[in-house]
């Protein structure tokens, strides 16, 4: 049936139980069975074979198994969270990295019409500039020309 001797347990008390007991991946003497038996077993029950022994050693094992199927089921499942965690590490810092590039190509193109807002602002004080300085400069021309009309018109009255 594929079952190795690692994986047997065997009990026993007397002499005529040796073989099983030397095969068995785990051979548990009972408290009353031989000394000979006691010396090869890999374990000495608490219990002799009147005081259910074999049931109580089963029990010990069945407890041992449940805390090994249990650590090893807790173990399975903070293995699994941990890598569910690093998936989604690697989802964030992908969807950041992905992000950041977003948000520089936004950057670029907001920088791109600051640029363009900015010349077309200066373009603008230019012309208004330039307006005043030939509103300025039209101004004075007419002053001055007011000036000498004033001035003639003043001394052909000689005032």
């Amino acid at each position: 049936i594929g079952i190795t001797s690692e994986n047997i347990v065997a009990f026993g008390d007397g002499e005529n139980d040796r073989e099983m007991i030397e095969f068995a991946g785990l051979g548990i003497a009972m408290k009353n069975g031989d000394a000979s038996l006691k010396q090869i077993a890999d374990k000495v029950s608490s219990k002799t074979n009147n005081e259910d022994g074999v049931a109580v050693e089963i029990e010990k094992l069945m407890e041992k198994y449940d805390e090994e199927l249990l650590r090893d089921n807790f173990l399975r499942t903070k293995i699994s969270q941990v890598k569910a965690l690093e998936m989604k590490q690697t989802q964030m810092d992908k969807s950041k990295a992905e992000l950041k590039k977003i948000l520089t190509a936004a950057l670029d193109f907001v920088s791109y019409f600051v640029v363009i807002g900015s010349v077309i602002w200066w373009f603008k004080v230019v012309q208004v500039y330039s307006s005043v300085v030939k509103y300025i400069s039209s101004a004075s021309k007419k002053a001055s020309l007011g000036s000498i009309i004033g001035l003639n018109f003043c001394n052909s009255f000689k005032l």
